[in-house]
Parts: C-alpha cells; sequence; structure tokens
C-alpha cells in the first residue's frame, strides 16, 4: 500500500500515518523538497512531477490541502481522503467531504485519533467512493469545484 501526500507535512506525522495503515512508502507530490531529514522508518519520496492518477490507482490514502482539484482527483481514482487544510476554503471542502463521509479531518483532533476513525470507517468510505463513475482526473480545478458542489 501507498499514502499519496501532498504539501510538505512533517515526516513523523507522514510516517506515523503509514505505520498506522500499513503502508510500505509514502510519495509526496511537491514542487519543494522537504528540509525535515528527519528519520522515519517507512521510505518517503518526494517529486516535482507526478502522474497523480497513476500513483492514486496504488494509493490507499490521499492526503490533501482539501482544493478542489486534488480532492476531485482522488475521489475519481477511488482514494480516501485524508484533509489538512492550507486555507479556509480548503478546511471548508474538507469539512463537507467529510460530512459526506468521503474524507476525513486531520488538523482537529490528535494524529493518532483520526487515523483510527478512518481505520475504524474505511469500508465505508470505500463503498461510498465506489459509487463515484465517470470522473475525469484530467479536470481542471474550475471544473472539478462545479462537480464536487453538485454533490451537495
Amino acid at each position: 500500500m501507498r499514502l499519496c501526500g501532498g504539501r510538505l507535512h512533517p515526516r513523523a506525522a507522514l510516517a506515523r500515518i503509514a505505520t498506522k495503515i500499513d503502508a510500505r512508502h509514502v510519495v509526496v507530490a511537491s514542487t519543494k523538497g522537504s528540509d525535515d531529514h528527519t528519520r522515519v522508518s517507512v521510505p518517503i519520496s518526494y517529486h516535482a512531477n507526478l502522474p497523480g492518477s497513476e500513483v492514486l490507482k496504488r494509493s490507499s490514502l490521499a492526503i490533501t490541502q482539501g482544493g478542489a482539484g486534488s480532492s476531485y482527483q482522488a475521489l475519481g481514482a477511488k482514494v480516501p481522503l485524508g484533509i489538512w487544510p492550507a486555507h479556509r476554503n480548503h478546511q471548508l471542502l474538507g469539512e463537507r467531504l467529510t460530512q459526506l463521509g468521503l474524507a476525513f479531518p486531520l488538523h482537529s483532533r490528535p494524529l493518532e485519533t483520526a487515523i483510527d476513525d478512518f481505520l475504524r470507517d474505511r469500508s465505508e468510505i470505500m463503498e461510498r467512493l465506489s459509487r463515484f463513475t465517470g470522473m475525469d482526473s484530467a479536470v481542471a480545478s474550475l471544473a472539478a469545484a462545479a462537480v464536487i458542489g453538485e454533490l451537495f
């Protein structure tokens, strides 16, 4: 299993999540490399350019900032979302996706509690995600936001 991470989160936090969900590798899509050199037990690789849809096909969890584009891409790939918002609008979208049972927040409670809740609810989240069909992972962010908006 792989964990697909988004913006640069602390390596120790990513490794704790990966260990809890039994992921063997963390892939981070970021134009910046990490200055964090904390030793961790799970390999973490950073890539400036990744074919998101290909990485998501092999991912067991996508950690995103909660933006429309990354959320849409993960939903289209039927990959559960862990939301670690960077801005208020990301937080609002993440809250709505959580209410719909498609995501869970990583910022509003202890990390271990969030992951335990995800593991408890994982089969229900996966069942909800299985209902998504015909979502094109190459769609632009504005179109993704419109489609996600229709979920409400």
